[in-house]
């Protein structure tokens, strides 16, 4: 059983201090305006993502709220900034495909992979 535990990187555990909250604060708010004019259903939060219980990237995970649209096909996505052993990212579940991450200061191409993929499930035709 150790051996099992081995192989999963640890969980970062240091407390967000003040100025990062206000950093994530600022790019949550360039990134709502990035999407907002595009009507794209999007949940955004921040919370540490424990690689030893949380999906893996390559899985599609939304919250529930998003889910029904998501089964519908219609529009919508999920991003997260995330601490992970490795750093903060911000991960994005767009629709039905799997999740990604992208480098925090990378905001604008996060939003534009959002745009690019709503774009693609409204667009007529097989994909």
């Amino acid at each position: 059983m150790a051996a099992l535990n081995e192989d999963r990187p640890s969980v970062r555990t240091t407390p967000i201090s003040a100025t990062t909250a206000a950093d994530d604060a600022e790019l949550l708010n360039i990134l709502k305006r990035e999407l907002d004019p595009y009507n794209i259903p999007t949940t955004i939060t921040i919370r540490p993502i424990d690689p030893t219980t949380n999906p893996r990237p390559g899985r599609t995970h939304l919250p529930t709220e998003l889910q029904t649209l998501a089964a519908d096909h219609r529009p919508c996505a999920s991003v997260v900034i995330a601490d992970m052993p490795e750093g903060r990212f911000y991960c994005v579940t767009p629709t039905d495909r799997p999740w990604i991450r992208f480098p925090l200061h990378h905001v604008v191409e996060a939003a534009a992979y959002i745009r690019l993929i709503a774009w693609d499930h409204d667009r007529p035709g097989p994909r």
